[in-house]
């Protein structure tokens, strides 16, 4: 009965006037914000946060949340008592900061066992927290978790094809991706929108990285780690895992699931994927260069370390195929329908005579028509937000897919009129494609995969090119985590201008403070300025030498390697690596119910309910003692010696 003494929930809301009204009129009802009460008791400084605090009862009403009454004549049921925070900033200064507010302002007061993140927008489904956190009390060396986001509402936007293709990918990158690093013990990336830590594995140093962004000025930090902390989210993951002296893992659960609100056009997807591929490009980077610490720094197991070991070549191989995934996608494209016209593969037409005579002309034109491509999207990406040219973009979207379309249609038809198929080059085709059949059918989800894959291939080189040039272009842009915000004073509150403290003084102090703030301004745009430049010379520094890698590769593999080369190896390729993955992904499975029954056996004996209660008494020792320690007497331990996690929304 006393449980719910041990959970706290802290609503933080980022800026006063950009808080939704609606939101802010259901608060008030349920009497966690009175507008009347935000004095401000402040001299020469501007408030900078807005804290509310109460305990509430709600009613156990399915069409509404409201306030418990109860009444000798009422057959309402209630929920068991909330107890909930509403911080309300003056000012609107990013997703980042309001987890700076949250965990230095009132984690670091409270002491929790645990957090929850949850993003606005983000809707978990029942039972997802729990599962979250009893995989923290079960393995106490997991530091961290996360569940599975999923589309909102995915099966009515399947004619959304920016939809559709992000449903494609979240479920790929669940069923592959996080299924097999956390058979590891580290996933990438546990997002912010929702995911549990353990605060004694991210307090200290990994919140410090964390938060070094907001910390450090622009002009120390520099344009890598400025984009790099656009996945500032990967970044604390990797520090945690790498904590000195520390053994903590990252694991991913399947069954806690949260639905969220992804973008419906194409400008939206640009806008979200340039802050997603630029920071998750430097990051990974960063942990390929700082890997060594995990070895070194850390008392992970030997076992760990080896299977550490195999993820980072996986890394290196992800990085090095996402650099050149612009040419490999035109070469192969270029290939299949060149060498299909070559070698009259298509059986239905005769190819051959016509490549004789024309495949110059046809090679010039197609290569001419997909350099116009590019250049378009480089001048406008430069120089231009996407939806001022939203038009623009959909004609280069749809004419990606109808070079995909063309290239597919060519492979199906040699292959269809082949006749003499190798076995190698068939189970180089399954195990390319098959293996998204494969892992979505062993998880049960292949109804996903079957309704999204069609606009995912459609989709695609617009995915690989619009997007990925787009972000490169525009690698100065730090806008994540900054939205709305005009100063950089976040956190801290406005000391009182030096032309304000001189007003009441004489008329010469009051002209020398005027002129003092005038050179502080110019000084501040001076480097403002500088650091523009800086960032602008990285861009085009990077940008070139991306687009000259990119085209060396073309010019190397068509002058020197060849179809019968490329594309064989290809396929190998990406067939060994989707064949680790489907590893990873069925021995995921085979944990998760390995995991499930010991939870049954724990739950079924008791023993989870004693290790909690050990835990909770082991805590409020801890506490007693840090509070002899300052105070130089036993001071008061937390509710029930228990101690409380926090959601954040």
């Amino acid at each position: 009965h006393d449980a719910w003494k041990n959970i706290v929930v802290c609503i933080v809301s980022d800026g006063r006037t950009k808080a939704n009204p609606s939101t802010l009129a259901l608060l008030r009802e349920l009497g966690l914000f009175n507008e009347d009460v935000m004095t401000i008791f402040s001299t020469g400084a501007n408030t900078t946060m807005h804290l509310f605090e109460r305990t509430l009862r709600l009613g156990k009403d399915k069409k509404q949340v409201k306030l418990y009454h109860p009444s000798s004549t009422s057959t309402e049921k209630s929920y068991p008592p909330l107890q909930a925070l509403f911080a309300l900033k003056e000012a609107n200064a990013g997703k980042l900061n309001s987890h700076l507010w949250f965990f230095n302002a009132f984690c670091n007061q409270v002491d929790p066992d645990y957090n929850v993140l949850l993003d606005v927008g983000t809707l978990p489904t029942k039972s997802a927290f729990y599962k979250l956190l009893s995989t923290l009390e079960m393995k106490h060396d997991v530091g961290g978790v996360c569940g599975e986001i999923a589309v909102s509402c995915p099966i009515p936007n399947l004619w959304n094809f920016v939809i559709a293709t992000q449903h494609f990918e979240y479920k790929v990158s669940n069923l592959l991706d996080k299924a097999t690093e956390s058979c590891f013990g580290f996933v990438s990336v546990l997002p912010g929108a929702f995911s549990a830590y353990r605060f004694c594995a991210i307090k200290g140093a990994p919140l410090n990285a964390y938060f070094k962004s907001l910390t450090t000025d622009m002009a120390d930090l520099g344009p890598f780690y400025g984009n790099m902390y656009l996945a500032e989210d990967r970044i604390l993951c990797f520090e945690l895992l790498a904590r000195t002296n520390g053994a903590w893992k990252l694991k991913y659960i399947k069954d806690a699931i949260a639905r969220t609100d992804v973008p419906s056009t194409l400008v939206d997807l640009m806008n979200q994927r340039r802050r997603w591929l630029n920071g998750s490009f430097f990051a990974m980077l960063y942990s390929i260069v700082q890997w060594g610490r995990l070895y070194t720094h850390t008392n992970h197991s030997v076992v760990t370390k080896i299977g550490f070991l195999i993820q980072y070549f996986q890394l290196i191989i992800q990085l090095m195929f996402g650099w050149f995934m612009v040419a490999t996608f035109y070469l192969s494209v270029y290939y299949t329908v060149f060498t299909s016209l070559k070698k009259n593969k298509l059986g239905f037409v005769q190819t051959e005579e016509w490549y004789d005579d024309h495949h110059s002309i046809a090679m010039s034109l197609f290569n001419i028509m997909y350099a116009m491509l590019i250049m378009v999207q480089l001048i406008f990406g430069l120089g231009n937000k996407p939806q001022h040219v939203k038009n623009l973009y959909t004609v280069l979207s749809v004419a990606y897919a109808v070079v995909v379309i063309t290239g597919v249609f060519f492979a199906f038809a040699s292959i269809a009129s082949g006749g003499n198929i190798s076995i190698f080059n068939i189970c180089l085709i399954v195990a390319t494609l098959g293996v998204y059949f494969v892992a979505a059918l062993v998880h049960c989800e292949l109804h996903h995969v079957l309704f999204t894959i069609v606009q995912y291939l459609i989709m695609l080189p617009s995915t690989i090119n619009i997007l990925m040039i787009y972000a490169f272009c525009n690698l100065q842009d730090l806008s994540w985590g900054t939205k709305g915000l005009t100063d950089s004073s976040g956190h801290g509150g406005h000391g009182a201008s030096s032309v304000d403290k001189a007003s009441s003084g004489s008329y010469k102090d009051l002209v020398a403070a005027r002129k003092l703030k005038e050179a502080e301004a110019k000084q501040d745009a001076k480097k403002a300025n500088d650091v523009k430049k800086n960032f602008e010379a990285f861009r085009s520094n990077l940008l070139m030498f991306w687009l000259l890698s990119n085209a060396a590769l073309i010019i190397v593999c068509i002058y020197f390697v060849g179809a019968n080369v490329f594309l064989p190896s290809l396929f190998l390729f990406i067939a060994l690596f989707n064949v680790t993955r489907l590893i990873g992904s069925i021995s995921f499975v085979v944990l998760t119910a390995w995991d499930f029954i010991l939870l049954c056996i724990c739950l079924r004996s008791g023993s989870l309910e004693k290790r909690r209660t050990n835990n909770r008494h082991h805590r409020a020792a801890d506490a007693d003692e840090d509070n002899a320690a300052a105070y130089g007497h036993l001071g008061s331990s937390k509710v029930d010696g228990g101690m409380p996690s926090i959601v954040l929304k």
